[in-house]
C-alpha cells in the first residue's frame, strides 16, 4: 500500500515542471517570453546610458499584462522608460492624461516616415534611446540602416541631443 502511494506521488510530481512556482501569483509570471534581441539590446543600452537617459520601445503593447516587453527592457537595461504597461496605467485617473499623451506621441513615431522628423520628435519628448522590436525597422527606417545597435529581432536608435 505504501509503495503504491509513493509511486502515485512520484508519478504526479513528474508531470510538473520542478522550477515552476506552485503559488498562483508566481505561476502566472512563469514562462514569460523575452522578445528576440531584447536582452542584447538591453545590454547595449545599459552599457551606454548615463543619468537622465530615457528609452521608448516600439511596437506599443496594449495588453493588461503585468510585465510587457518595455517593462522587461527597463529592468534589464536599468534605464527609465517613457511608457510601459499603458493598459494598466491608463485606468488611474491621475495618470490617464499622461499615458494618453505618450501613447499618441509614440503612435506618431510609429507612423512617421521621415527619419529626421522622427528623431526631432523623439528629442522633444526627451527620449535618448528608441528600441524597435521585430525583424523590420520602423516606418522611418524600414531597412534598419540607421540604428546604433542591431541584434536579431531588435534595433536601438540613439537620439543624440542637438
Amino acid at each position: 500500500m505504501i509503495v503504491a502511494a509513493v509511486g502515485t506521488a512520484v508519478a504526479a510530481s513528474a508531470e510538473d515542471n520542478p522550477v515552476k512556482p506552485r503559488l498562483a501569483w508566481g505561476a502566472e509570471h512563469f514562462g514569460n517570453v523575452i522578445a528576440p534581441g531584447l536582452l542584447d539590446a538591453a545590454a547595449f543600452v545599459h552599457s551606454r546610458a548615463v543619468p537622465g537617459d530615457t528609452f521608448a520601445l516600439l511596437p506599443i503593447e496594449h495588453s493588461g499584462a503585468v510585465a510587457d516587453q518595455a517593462t522587461r527592457f527597463a529592468a534589464l537595461a536599468n534605464v527609465p522608460a517613457y511608457l510601459t504597461r499603458p493598459a494598466i496605467h491608463v485606468v488611474r485617473p491621475n495618470l490617464r492624461p499622461i499615458v494618453e499623451q505618450r501613447l499618441k506621441q509614440l503612435r506618431e513615431i510609429e507612423s512617421e516616415t521621415d527619419p529626421d522628423e522622427a528623431f526631432d520628435k523623439l528629442r522633444r519628448m526627451g527620449i535618448t534611446f528608441l528600441v524597435v522590436l521585430g525583424q523590420r525597422g520602423p516606418h522611418f527606417d524600414p531597412r534598419q540602416a540607421r540604428p546604433a545597435f542591431r541584434a536579431d529581432g531588435a534595433a536601438v536608435y540613439r537620439i543624440a541631443p542637438r
